[in-house]
């Protein structure tokens, strides 16, 4: 019976291991062992920590004693104590020993899991974690941390090369300290991904600028159960410990090695994900598949079991309607295909949500096949550091890459669903449709290179200047724009333009703020009309400290074929000093229609290509199958 949780608890790291396809190591990396603890005595690959001075935690040491194993009358578990017997004389000069299970042989990349029952007592902490022996740049770890009395909620974060990444807390719906949980964490260079009993949580790649990077160096995987360390901030967060002794219960421990190639030279089968502003090197002129925009596109059918509104009139992002649900336990969002989808046939899935009066919605979304999800995202992780938004619109682009399908796998439908069984309010989904990659750009109209066209007007006001020469990207001059106030970048054309003619306008922007607060506005009779936040046009962050482009379109505005418009503004958006962002290269652009360069044998745009696409594959495999 013992090692049944040992079983177990490989096969869901296997299973996670295999889907989350990790990279195989580099020349320079080592190759790791797998290590598993069914905690049924002393086991040769994990020693328990006898602490001196330097290994102890501020107010409680080490000790091997506290360690113990026996049976929780169904399996066998292996208990960590804290205590105040023979302290400070055998607690390393600390008050209280406590306790710490860590392996013998280094670990790495791979999956990481551990079946635990939690205490509930104040001033106290467990965690289990992966961490380096180093300090400074060197300390690097990622963790599951359970704190004092706060038994439905974890806290999981990483800390590489010197930078924390946010605490993040998630919600649970169970206590931690009532049963035994399975809590898992898998990573490679590009990204970390937190379950608790095999639901995707969290998942985070290193953002725009390169600022969250994963941990990369060999270290232990561990797991204890300590006191807080005493000051203001642990009572803080704690609470007060009041000396006695307590343990916690651990059923299982596992580390699944990552793939190594015995030092040849591969190619890494995942790249940096979660960014929209990396796509091919080369463009597409193929028009995006749309899921739903008011209604399901054809050959997409509603198989949810839960009640979902797809005629939703508020909020909505373009259009009439939109998708709402209230999301809870057994609500799920479910679209069917009529035909499978293979993995490679698009880039990446877009969409927007919006949080509505409660906001912060943690939501999967899975590729189904045959009515079962093959592989999740959870959406907070493309919301930069934000959440979903409340009562706000964000979009966000998924990259097919980050649900870590192999070329010659398909799906053949859509899953939308809690990621734990709360209420959490109503969400709202709209556009949502597969895209190919950025679009090829046609014809464009310069607004501002080194100046203001003369076809245009500048009536900005607040900090703005037109010729600042401390951030360029090419020429002599940048905008620069202090985001204060209601300061704001404001062109106006008294000639007007269609929206026929172009799609949308672009920018480069240079931006110095972690998460700027700016919005972008269109005008049409020298009347501003549709908006949104910038950050939340690309999953809720901006790059910071490097120039990028933006690409707006006038559908993402609300603003239909055949109007014409005559400006746009980009809008501080707090009353508060942010920081200062750059701007160059703004113009107007149409998308291209045409594949090829002389236009004598291009391909025209059709609004039902995708689906013409799809009728040939069907067709193709359902004859090859005969």
């Amino acid at each position: 019976m013992r090692n049944s949780s040992i079983r177990s608890l490989l096969l869901v790291s296997s299973l996670l291991l295999f889907v989350f396809s990790t990279p195989s190591l580099s020349q320079d990396d080592t190759c790791m062992t797998s290590v598993t603890n069914d905690c049924s005595g002393p086991n040769a690959n994990w020693v328990a920590l006898q602490a001196d001075s330097s290994e102890s935690y501020p107010t409680c040491a080490p000790v091997s004693t506290n360690v113990a194993f026996g049976s929780d009358g169904s399996s066998s578990v292996m208990t960590l104590g804290i205590a105040s017997t023979d302290c400070p004389t055998s607690c390393a000069t600390r008050p209280y020993s406590c306790a710490q299970v860590e392996t013998v042989p280094q670990t790495q990349y791979g999956s990481y899991s551990c079946v635990i029952k939690t205490a509930n007592h104040a001033g106290t902490q467990s965690s289990c974690y992966f961490a380096t022996s180093g300090s400074g740049t060197y300390f690097q770890t990622i963790y599951f941390q359970f704190w004092g009395t706060n038994t439905t909620q974890v806290h999981v974060g990483f800390y590489a090369n010197g930078v924390q990444y946010p605490d993040t807390i998630i919600p649970l719906t169970f206590r931690t300290d009532m049963d035994f949980h399975t809590y898992t964490f898998s990573y490679n260079e590009n990204v970390v991904e937190f379950y608790v009993d095999t639901v995707l949580l969290k998942r985070v790649s290193p953002d725009f600028a390169g600022q969250y990077q994963m941990p990369s160096l060999p270290g232990l995987y561990m797991v204890n159960y300590i006191t807080g360390a005493g000051d203001k901030n642990s009572i803080q967060t704690l609470g007060p410990y009041d000396g006695l002794p307590d343990s916690i219960s651990v059923r299982s421990l596992a580390y699944t090695a990552a793939p190594c190639l015995n030092n040849t030279e591969s190619e890494s089968s995942s790249e940096a994900s979660g960014n929209p502003f990396s796509g091919p090197a080369d463009c597409t002129v193929l028009p995006p598949f749309y899921v739903y925009s008011d209604s399901l596109n054809e050959g997409w059918t509603d198989t949810s079991t839960s009640k979902i509104n797809f005629q939703s009139t508020y909020p909505v992002r373009n259009g009439q309607y939109a998708i709402a649900f209230d999301v809870k336990q057994g609500a799920q969002l479910t679209l069917q295909f009529y035909t499978t989808i293979m993995a490679t046939q698009y880039q990446a899935i877009s969409l927007w949500v919006n949080g509505g009066t409660m906001g912060q919605q943690q939501v999967t979304l899975s590729l189904t096949s045959g009515g079962g999800p093959i592989a999740s995202v959870n959406l907070g992780d493309y919301t930069g550091f934000q959440g979903i938004p409340q009562n706000g619109w964000m979009r966000m682009i998924i990259p097919l890459s980050d649900f870590y399908l192999v070329a010659t796998e398909s799906f053949d439908g859509i899953l939308v669903k809690p990621a734990y069984s709360a209420f959490m309010g109503t969400l709202s989904i709209d556009e949502m449709k597969f895209i190919y990659g950025d679009p090829c750009i046609g014809d464009t109209q310069i607004i501002y290179g080194d100046a203001l066209d003369s076809n245009w007007k500048d009536q900005s006001f607040g900090s703005v200047d037109l010729k600042s020469t401390n951030q360029v990207e090419v020429g002599t001059y940048s905008i620069e724009f202090d985001l204060f106030d209601a300061d704001a970048i404001y062109f106006h054309t008294d000639a007007g333009f269609s929206s026929t003619d172009f799609q949308g306008f672009k920018f480069d922007i240079f931006n110095t703020v972690k998460q700027p607060k700016m919005t972008v506005f269109i005008a049409q009779n020298n009347q501003l009309g549709g908006n949104f936040e910038l950050a939340n046009y690309y999953s809720g962050s901006l790059p910071v400290n490097q120039w990028f482009t933006v690409m707006i379109f006038w559908e993402d505005l609300g603003v239909y074929p055949g109007t014409t418009l005559d400006g746009f503004q980009i809008k501080a958006d707090t009353n508060d000093y942010q920081g200062t962002v750059y701007i160059e290269n703004v113009e107007l652009f149409a998308v291209a229609t045409e594949l090829g360069s002389d236009g004598s044998d291009a391909l025209k745009f059709n609004s039902n290509l995708p689906f013409l696409a799809f009728l040939f594959i069907s067709t193709w495999l359902f004859f090859y199958s005969m």
